[in-house]
């Protein structure tokens, strides 16, 4: 995705992938248009955790943190399924992290 090659993003993903972000549902076409109009060099990923579903079958999750501190970080999540030896993501979703809110002062007066 770095380097920005579509055709090689859009080989990872099942013909029937689905995307789902904030603010809208992307189908495969979408989902792969979507990668060339975005900068992933401004963006750091950690935080990978993987858990089998069953042979053909995991799912991963990943945090997404901006570089630029004035933008929200992102948990996203990937259902990725064996087909034929080839492994491609069925599913795929991103959630803003909320933000903490300010711890409240407790008066506690007995």
């Amino acid at each position: 995705m770095r380097s920005k090659n579509p055709e090689g993003f859009a080989a990872l993903l099942d013909a029937a992938f689905v995307e789902i972000e904030a603010n809208a549902v992307y189908d495969k076409a979408a989902a792969v248009k979507g990668v060339g109009d975005f900068d992933f060099t401004k963006f750091e990923l950690s935080e990978w955790k993987s858990a089998k579903l069953d042979n053909d079958a995991a799912l991963v999750t990943y945090l997404i943190k901006p570089t630029d501190p004035k933008l929200d970080q992102e948990r996203h999540t990937s259902i990725w399924a064996n087909r034929n030896g080839k492994w491609l993501a069925l599913l795929h979703m991103g959630t803003p992290v909320a933000k903490p809110k300010a711890e409240m002062k407790h008066d506690m007066k007995m």
